[in-house]
């Protein structure tokens, strides 16, 4: 764990070999250097959030195992169709950048549970493919307390009207 630390770069840590996890959150990082990616084929989670990364570099999907992988709070405006390589991914935090639209990478991701572009507000959620939009829904849903209560009352609405058609079906006036 590096993070709190005042790194600009990954360059010192990429000596160290048979890591699973890597934290290098809260730190001044802009560029995630292709060697982090080479010489550790066996990481499984990634956590860069807090940082000033601009973009997410392809050398990314040289990390077959990766299945979490934290980039929230940071400088990101778009994700390379690449990332639809990571098939072992499962939760991806891209929150709090300044993504604009995705295409259909994470439509191809079967494992990916969890996916969070909240707090992108430039992201054009109405023309979100339908699987990245569930997933970003599901994630509104979870931190918003009105969100939730909003569902909830739709989902009371709509037994309501269908309880009162089925007495009107039975009960004919």
């Amino acid at each position: 764990n590096a993070s709190k630390n005042r790194f600009v770069d990954v360059g010192a840590m990429a000596q160290f070999r048979l890591l699973e996890e890597f934290d290098m959150s809260r730190n001044f990082i802009q560029n995630i250097e292709y060697i982090m990616f080479s010489n550790h084929q066996e990481l499984r989670v990634i956590n860069f959030c807090r940082n000033e990364i601009e973009f997410i570099p392809e050398e990314l999907t040289k990390l077959p195992l990766l299945e979490m992988l934290n980039l929230s709070y940071n400088n990101i405006k778009a994700v390379p169709e690449c990332m639809a390589d990571l098939k072992s991914l499962r939760n991806v935090d891209l929150s709090h950048n300044g993504i604009r639209s995705v295409g259909n990478q994470f439509e191809r991701m079967v494992n990916l549970s969890s996916l969070d572009l909240t707090s992108n507000p430039d992201l054009d959620v109405d023309h979100l493919p339908l699987r990245t939009r569930r997933l970003y829904e599901k994630q509104i849903l979870m931190k918003s307390k009105s969100e939730r209560r909003a569902l909830v009352q739709r989902a009371l609405g709509i037994r309501r009207n269908v309880l009162r058609k089925e007495q009107n079906n039975i009960l004919p006036k």
